[in-house]
């Protein structure tokens, strides 16, 4: 399997036959719904006159036998700007019965970042979260799985086999047997079991109508009762094209759909439409207006801990830092996290303010005013 940016890179892209594939290693979805998408992506970027995002489900037939999306779905009274788009909630749930009547179920969720460069930000990691909570229970993937229990102590009680395993004697299993269970020798045990695993798809996708940039993730959530320690994790995936024949995107009615379902502040508007810029002012990419000539709260190879999203907790390095967005290297395993808001994480070591030197020769009735030499003020 060729990653994507590859594929798009030397021309077309890999076309595969749908099969049935419980890996979680790439979202796969059908050339029609990927193309979908980014259509959806750069015709609201021409509706706007300018950078803006959308999105909606990534979703496949109720009774399709695979894991394979095959429409991009775009929801209903989202409100977009040119860094975020949201849905309320009761819009969420008629999007569901929508999709339901449809006869489809939802695999997953996109969304575009117009012109801008495609990645999770925090505010998607918890979008991915949203997600994986609403469909993971019912949207699954089942793996086999063996265990085998060696190290066994095996003894015969009243017509059973008792067997545990040494390193854990509390977990027993019997087995009860005609006959004398003393002649009975049991070397290894193996566990047989299916373990289902919950997932929900998240892809991005900009402005790009030759090659195309997309970001892929799949958040996954084990669903089984000896599960309890394990914990939600998305990652970063490729994208696996699956042929659907030719393909053919009905441009006006995307656009007439865009124009339906998708509500352009006004204020956006204003910005690209001839108001123009104060010298040194532009918009960053989390929607808010930034000043170019701002100093950044945090500097190339500081260290910090994120606060917020999936990521909370994990500590790395800042690699990048741009009008307000960061990059930060995590510090286990390397890869790029990428965040609009420098309140997303918090520096490792905050320094302690360095101890101040009291000048006893101050008089009694100046030290209750501002010290200049020290920066302080007594009281």
């Amino acid at each position: 399997m060729k990653d994507l940016d590859a594929l798009l890179g030397q021309g077309e892209p890999e076309k595969r036959k749908a099969v049935v594939n419980n890996g979680l290693d790439s979202i796969h979805i059908t050339e029609y719904a990927f193309e979908k998408a980014h259509a959806y992506a750069r015709l609201a970027v021409k509706k706007a006159k300018g950078t803006i995002e959308c999105g909606g489900y990534l979703i496949a037939p109720r009774d399709a036998q695979d894991r394979t999306a095959t429409d991009s779905f775009l929801a209903k009274n989202q409100d977009v700007s040119d860094g975020l788009f949201t849905i309320e909630a009761e819009d969420v749930i008629k999007a569901g019965r929508e999709i339901n009547e449809m006869g489809y179920r939802v695999l997953g969720w996109w969304h575009s970042h117009g012109n801008l460069r495609t990645f999770f930000s925090a505010t998607d990691d918890n979008g991915q979260r949203t997600v994986l909570n609403e469909i993971g229970a019912f949207n699954y993937v089942i793996q086999n799985e063996e265990k085998e229990v060696g190290n066994l102590e095996v003894r015969a009680e009243d017509g059973r086999i008792v067997m545990f395993d040494r390193r854990s004697p509390e977990r027993k299993y019997e087995i009860e047997i005609d006959g004398d269970p003393s002649k009975i020798s049991i070397a290894k045990l193996k566990l047989l079991q299916e373990k289902k695993i919950g997932f929900a798809y998240g892809l991005v996708v900009n402005n790009r109508k030759i090659k195309k940039e997309p970001y892929a993730e799949i958040a996954t959530r084990d669903l089984c009762g000896f599960c309890r320690n394990s914990k939600d994790k998305s990652v970063p995936v490729d994208v696996t094209l699956f042929d659907t024949g030719k393909v053919k995107i009905d441009e006006d009615a995307l656009m007439a759909e865009i124009g339906d379902r998708v509500k352009m502040r006004s204020k956006f508007f204003g910005t690209f439409t001839g108001l123009g810029y104060k010298q040194g002012v532009g918009f960053s990419t989390s929607g808010y207006i930034y000043d170019t000539a701002q100093k950044p709260k945090y500097s190339v190879g500081e260290e910090v801990r994120i606060i917020n999203g999936f990521y909370k907790g994990k500590r790395g390095k800042i690699s990048k830092c741009h009008y307000g967005a960061y990059d930060v290297i995590d510090e286990n395993d390397g890869r790029k996290l990428h965040f609009l808001y420098p309140d997303e994480f918090e520096p490792v070591n905050i320094p302690k303010p360095s101890p101040q030197t009291i000048n006893e020769d101050i008089p009694s009735d100046k030290k209750d005013k501002d010290d200049d030499s020290l920066g302080t003020k007594r009281s």
